[in-house]
């Protein structure tokens, strides 16, 4: 019987000790709170890194706190690289893409994981590009043909259309370009046309105040002349 009771104990002291275990663990609103403060700080860029041989990208992740951790996964692997504080340098990570013929699109999640909580508490994206290989063609390397859209050297969305009617648009561009004289652009007989008009309003302007001030001065000279007439006729008739 007395072992019985110890039994009993033992178990109700086990049962206690769980439920205070995960009261501790529990993940409560302060910390929460807490938490999506510092996931806010976090953020992530790519950047070119050339090499005289190649080039490459540099994946980059700031700001990561203790108590976050962030996943990286991407669209064309399924592998995905965990990273805690421990893993960055004073909460930067980086690691490197080489891949220069396809567009990765990069997740970054960030979750809480400090006192019980492992929630995702914040979604970052980033899309690698790769190289366009339109923009070796010659016709992209003519002197204002480097940002039009299939020319472009670096693109974040596949060209999904026909070669040929690719090449056929970069054709019908590069005429559109020659036929501009040299030293004239649709922009800029925009700005001429502007400042001639304005200078042309300006000239109106000045026009009808010389006229306005032609005719002030016309009627007070009819009005001298004919106060002195008056004044004449005035006199003579006095004489008389």
């Amino acid at each position: 019987m007395k072992n019985v009771k110890n039994r009993i104990c033992f178990l109700v002291f086990l049962v206690l000790l769980s439920i205070t275990k995960v009261n501790a663990l529990e993940c409560d609103n302060h910390t929460k709170v807490e938490l999506n403060k510092l996931a806010g700080n976090v953020s992530a860029n790519y950047e070119f890194n050339y090499d005289e041989s190649y080039t490459r990208f540099n994946i980059n992740v700031f700001n990561l706190s203790e108590g976050l951790k962030a996943e990286i996964s991407n669209n064309r692997s399924s592998d995905i690289i965990t990273v805690n504080y421990s893993d960055t340098n004073n909460g930067f990570y980086t690691f490197v893409e080489s891949d220069t013929d396809n567009i990765i699109k990069y997740t970054i999640k960030i979750y809480g994981v400090k006192d019980g909580c492992n929630y995702i508490s914040k979604t970052l994206s980033i899309v690698k590009p790769k190289f366009n290989n339109y923009a070796k063609l010659d016709n992209c390397k003519i002197e204002g043909m480097q940002d039009y859209v299939y020319c472009k050297e670096w693109i974040t969305s596949e060209i999904n259309i026909k070669e040929s009617t690719v090449l056929k648009s970069i054709s019908k561009k590069v005429e559109e370009l020659n036929n501009i004289p040299e030293d004239k652009c649709y922009s800029c007989k925009l700005s001429e046309d502007a400042i001639s008009k304005k200078n042309n309003t300006k000239q109106e302007k000045i026009n009808t105040l010389i006229k306005l001030g032609l005719i002030i001065v016309a009627v007070i000279a009819g009005i001298v002349i004919f106060a002195i007439k008056s004044r004449k006729d005035y006199e003579l008739l006095d004489e008389k």
